[in-house]
């Protein structure tokens, strides 16, 4: 063929170049075998696509935590030092709750929320919302209202009845 293309006048096309823009080749997995798929699974990270017809919802209820909506307030005193008033979680209104009296930040006494609060309706019926807590201190209705004594239900602070404030106010 090159005597062929020395006749005409015309020379032999420069020899091919190899490709040097292929892609390199590609990383096949291993194929594990299902025996081994367990072990396999640690291996893999957490964002690693479910199975079809799996999920990561728990079956127990118990396991998804639910955002607490606590409510509540003092809107009794009985000198020397009792408490009363209404405090529930709105997810659960017929869970007791912890509730805490605090002086000067400093718990004075506990209890729990124990009886039902008839004059609590619409999403609290069925409640265990009511509680009446002794302390064994001589509080002075002063305390209240300058804001030193605190209650608190699970650990939230809730207020104190504004009429409350207002009777403690107000010389008998």
């Amino acid at each position: 063929m090159s005597f062929v293309l020395s006749l005409f006048g015309l020379s032999s096309p420069p020899p091919a170049k190899p490709k040097t823009d292929v892609a390199p080749p590609v990383q096949v997995p291993e194929v594990v075998p299902e025996a081994d798929a367990a072990s396999q699974a640690e291996l893999q990270p957490e964002s690693a696509p479910l199975p079809l017809g799996t999920s990561e919802t728990p079956t127990d209820a118990a396991e998804v935590p639910v955002a607490r909506k606590i409510d509540g307030a003092v809107d009794g005193f009985k000198q020397p030092g009792t408490f009363s008033g209404w405090a529930l979680d709105l997810t659960n209104v017929s869970t007791p709750l912890v509730i805490q009296v605090l002086l000067d930040g400093e718990q004075i006494a506990a209890g729990a929320t124990s009886f039902a609060r008839p004059d609590l309706t619409g999403e609290a019926e069925g409640n265990t919302a009511g509680f009446r807590i002794d302390t064994d201190r001589n509080i002075d209705p002063e305390q209240i209202v300058q804001g030193r004594i605190e209650i608190h239900a699970d650990g939230q602070p809730i207020g104190i009845w504004a009429g409350l404030i207002d009777m403690l106010k107000t010389p008998s």
